[in-house]
């Protein structure tokens, strides 16, 4: 039983400090407060008559989409992981670790999916704006 608190708190520690680190990273910038508007003012606005074009709307479904997905995918390398650090035995850790593996081959080809999307959205767009 110590030995399952000693991975947890190792997973957790680690966790912990990937989250601290990058947030002290973002806590050195600073915000000029006379353009804070253009915050505000970014993408589209849904019902605020902002115009849109096609491109925008599946440009945006895409990352939706495929953001979702990711974030499916790092959440079962996570499961995956766990599973791994805390299996009691050979048979155990070794579903855990194709789970793992399967996360892994799922984030790349979500990665690849992304890629692919954005280069033939960027030819047909250029290929639109020399036609027009």
């Amino acid at each position: 039983m110590k030995e399952f608190y000693t991975k947890v708190a190792a997973v957790g520690g680690a966790v912990t400090s990937a989250f601290l680190s990058g947030a002290s990273v973002f806590a050195a910038t600073t915000i000029d407060p006379t353009k804070l508007d253009t915050f505000t003012n970014k993408g589209p606005q849904l019902g605020g008559g902002a115009q849109t074009n096609l491109v925008d709307l599946v440009t945006n479904g895409i990352n939706l989409f495929l953001g979702l997905l990711g974030l499916i995918a790092v959440i079962v390398i996570l499961i995956g992981g766990f599973k791994w650090m805390t299996a009691s035995s050979a048979e155990e850790a070794k579903k855990a670790r194709g789970q793992l593996i399967q996360g892994l081959m799922g984030l790349v080809v979500i990665l690849l999916a992304w890629s692919i999307a954005f280069g033939v959205i960027n030819v047909v767009t250029t290929n639109l704006a020399k036609t027009s």
